[in-house]
């Protein structure tokens, strides 16, 4: 299955025209910034 541009922009893909390799690039997730500033609030009250 070939999705065609269009589609991939709707789903957050990006596109270049620097090379015809996929670069697949993590992003954090809102479950990961609340993970992270739980761990960063716990450590300020450790200190």
């Amino acid at each position: 299955m070939v999705l065609k541009a269009e589609q991939l922009l709707k789903i957050g893909v990006t596109l270049g025209n620097d090379s015809d390799e996929p670069v697949i690039s993590p992003v954090d997730s809102e479950v990961d910034k609340l993970v992270e500033a739980l761990l960063k609030d716990s450590a300020d009250e450790a200190v």
